[in-house]
């Protein structure tokens, strides 16, 4: 099991790999029998920070929606709510938006909005938490 998310089934004494992000989290990986579940074992992990320089985030919006506010003659108090999913390598565990303290957790959807319509497009920074990473707009 890794963070409790049980991952596949084994054969005792059979090799096994598998992959783990190291996006400066620490995994909770665990070993536990499939007909014992009492049997479990801890495997220590640590710190998983990427080994190379470079990282990448990128984002997907969906779910757009606008809202008239009950006033479908009246453009100027139209409002959209967006969803989008942010993800990458070589990150922290979370993101924000340009210097807003709110920190969101990669590879989750995110509900953003309302935002008036009236304003035209709307550019966004998204940041890694920790690392200098190049923000995407």
């Amino acid at each position: 099991m890794i963070n409790n998310v049980i991952i596949n089934t084994y054969a005792y004494g059979t090799p096994v790999s598998f992959t783990l992000p190291a996006n400066g989290t620490t995994p909770d990986v665990k070993i536990r029998d499939l007909l014992n579940i009492q049997c479990i074992t801890d495997i220590p992990v640590g710190l998983l920070s990427g080994c190379s320089g470079s990282c990448s985030i990128s984002a997907t919006v969906s779910n757009i929606i606008c809202n008239d506010n009950g006033t479908i003659n009246d453009p100027n108090d139209d409002t959209f709510t967006f969803t989008i999913r942010v993800t990458g390598f070589n990150l922290s565990d979370g993101w924000r938006l340009g210097s807003n303290s709110t920190i969101y957790s990669y590879n989750t959807n995110v509900v953003l909005g309302p935002y008036p319509i009236s304003g035209g497009n709307l550019n966004l920074t998204i940041a890694d938490r920790v690392d200098a990473c190049v923000p995407k707009q």
